[in-house]
C-alpha cells in the first residue's frame, strides 16, 4: 500500500522531502508556471526528487468545489487559478511536460451530496474524458478518476466502464476536506465488491483519516491520499497511537463515528510536561523535544511547532502502513478495522 501526502502547495516549511515517499500535487497551484516545465520536471521544481508525484485536478483541502464541468466532457473550470478553463489536451500536455509519475484522468469532481443530476453527469463524463485522455502520450501511469458523488449506482457504472480500459488503476475522486467518517466508508463498502479481482492500483482521495484508510485497505484499496497529518498539525494536535502494543480483535463492530486518539498541545496541561508526545514514538520530534516545548512554540506562534507536529503525525502514518501490511501478511486484513477501533479509537460518546 502507499500513502500519498497532500500538503496543499508542495512541501510544508522545513519538512524534509525524505519524509514523503509519495506526494500529491494539485494542477491549479502549478498551472500558471506551466511554461517552466518544458525544461524542468515537477519533482525538481518542488524539490521532491525522492518522491513519487501524483497529479490531481482538485484541491482536496477546499471545503467548496473548485472543479466545475458543463455539457462538454472535455472542458472544466478550476477556481485556481482565477476560474481558468482547461481542456483535456491542455491537462495531458501539462502532465507530460511535468513528467509526473501518476496522473489522474481528467474529470469534473462531483462532491458528496452534489445532487442526482450532477452525480450522474460527472460519472458519464469521467468515462468519456478517460477515453480521450488515452489518446495522449504521457510518461507516467494513468489512473481512471471514478466519479459519481454519493450516488452509488453512478459510481459503480463509472467504475465498471473504467476497469475495461487499458489503464494502470482507478482512483475514487470527489472527496474533499469534510468527506470522512461513515459517509466515506459507506461508499467504499459499496464499490469494493466490484474490485475483488482487480489487481491494479485502487486509490481513494479525501482527507485520509487513519480510520478511513484502515477500512478501505481492508476492502482492497491500495493507495490513499491524505492531508490529515498536516491538518492536525495546523491545529496544534498530535496523533497519540502506538502500534507496538495492540491486540487483534475478531468481533464485528457497528460502524459509528469513532475518533482516533489525539492530544491537543494547545492545552495548558502540557505547559511543563517533560518527555515525548507519545511514549515509545521514534520520530525526530519525540526523540529530540519535550511536549512542553511544543506547547511553548504554539504559544508564541512559532511555525516550527506545526512542522514538528507534522513530522510526528507522518511517523504515525508510516507506522499505520506497517500495521496494515503486517495484518495483510498474516492474512488478517479483515480484522484491521475492528482491531484499530478497539485499540486506538474512542467512541462518539467519549469526545
Amino acid at each position: 500500500m502507499e500513502i500519498v501526502y497532500y500538503t496543499g502547495r508542495g512541501l510544508p516549511p522545513y519538512l524534509s522531502q525524505h519524509n514523503l515517499s509519495s506526494l500529491q500535487l494539485c494542477l491549479g497551484h502549478f498551472y500558471e508556471s506551466r511554461n517552466l516545465f518544458k525544461s524542468i520536471s515537477l519533482q525538481e521544481y518542488t524539490g521532491n526528487t525522492h518522491s513519487n508525484i501524483f497529479l490531481m485536478i482538485k484541491d482536496t483541502m477546499s471545503k467548496g468545489n473548485p472543479i466545475q464541468g458543463g455539457v462538454k466532457h472535455s472542458e472544466i473550470t478550476v477556481s485556481i487559478p482565477k476560474n481558468t478553463k482547461i481542456t483535456i489536451q491542455e491537462y495531458m500536455s501539462f502532465a507530460q511536460d511535468t513528467k509526473t509519475q501518476y496522473v489522474l484522468s481528467f474529470a469534473e469532481e462531483a462532491v458528496i451530496q452534489s445532487g442526482y443530476k450532477r452525480a450522474q453527469r460527472s460519472a458519464k463524463n469521467a468515462v468519456l474524458a478517460l477515453d480521450e485522455c488515452l489518446n495522449y502520450p504521457i510518461s507516467g501511469k494513468l489512473l481512471g478518476n471514478v466519479q459519481g458523488g454519493d450516488d452509488i449506482e453512478a459510481r459503480v457504472l463509472c467504475l465498471k466502464e473504467m476497469i475495461k480500459r487499458n489503464i494502470d488503476g482507478v482512483w475514487f475522486g470527489g472527496f474533499y476536506a469534510d468527506d470522512h467518517g461513515v459517509a466515506n466508508r459507506d461508499i467504499v463498502e459499496a464499490v469494493s465488491e466490484y474490485l475483488i479481482d482487480y489487481k491494479k492500483i485502487i486509490g481513494l482521495s479525501g482527507p485520509g483519516r487513519p480510520l478511513d484508510i484502515v477500512f478501505a485497505a481492508s476492502k482492497g484499496f491500495t493507495h490513499f491520499e491524505t492531508f490529515w497529518p498536516f491538518k492536525l498539525a495546523g491545529e496544534g494536535k498530535a496523533l497519540s497511537i502506538n502500534f507496538e502494543n495492540y491486540s487483534l480483535e475478531e468481533d464485528n463492530i457497528i460502524d459509528r463515528e469513532y475518533q482516533e486518539v489525539t492530544i491537543d498541545l494547545n492545552n495548558t496541561d502540557f505547559r511543563f510536561q517533560k518527555g515525548p508526545l507519545v511514549p515509545g514514538c521514534k520520530c525526530m520530534t519525540c526523540t529530540h523535544h519535550h511536549a512542553g516545548y511544543i506547547y511553548h512554540l504554539l504559544t508564541v506562534q512559532e511555525m516550527t511547532a506545526h512542522t514538528l507536529l507534522a513530522i510526528h503525525n507522518i511517523e504515525i502514518f508510516e507506522n499505520l502502513k506497517k500495521f496494515i501490511s503486517d495484518l495483510k501478511d498474516q492474512n488478517k486484513l479483515d480484522q484491521a478495522f475492528s482491531t484499530f477501533v478497539r485499540n486506538f479509537c474512542t467512541s462518539p460518546a467519549e469526545y
